[in-house]
């Protein structure tokens, strides 16, 4: 049933979902050059092609996809950044790490030139990943 389900949507995707693959499909213009955006994608994509009465309330047209799809690739880069399974040692990330530093911090910056998080926000989000790297390994 899973199966048939993820087929119909991937088909018949509703308004909201379709709106968010958009957004994420802007996304690899903004990532491409990340050697871990394929795979970052890869996490995200599934969460997008659930339905989800909350997300569709929220998702109204593409400005909102795209603020919904960057909150959520800053927050899984965010979080791989912090695991401490991409360091080379203590406080030094792997190229992948960097890689994925580098697409949470712009999609921060993206979020905040939107204006969807002012500056003080987006301040103290690079800050926690500084800190999370600084902390892990």
């Amino acid at each position: 049933m899973a199966l048939f389900t993820e087929l119909v949507q991937r088909f018949f995707p509703n308004n909201a979902i379709s709106l968010l693959l958009k957004a994420l499909d802007w996304c690899d213009d903004l990532f491409r050059d990340q050697i871990v955006w394929p795979d970052l994608r890869t996490i995200i994509r599934p969460t997008l092609m659930t339905t989800s009465s909350k997300r569709n309330k929220i998702v109204k047209d593409e400005y909102s996809a795209a603020r919904l799809v960057l909150s959520i690739v800053a927050s899984v880069a965010e979080r791989e950044v912090g695991s401490g399974r991409i360091h080379v040692y203590r406080g030094i990330l792997d190229r992948d790490g960097e890689s994925l530093r580098f697409i949470a911090e712009e999609a921060f910056r993206q979020l905040q030139d939107c204006g969807w998080m002012d500056h003080d926000e987006w301040q103290d989000r690079i800050e926690q990943i500084d800190e999370r790297v600084r902390d892990a390994g």
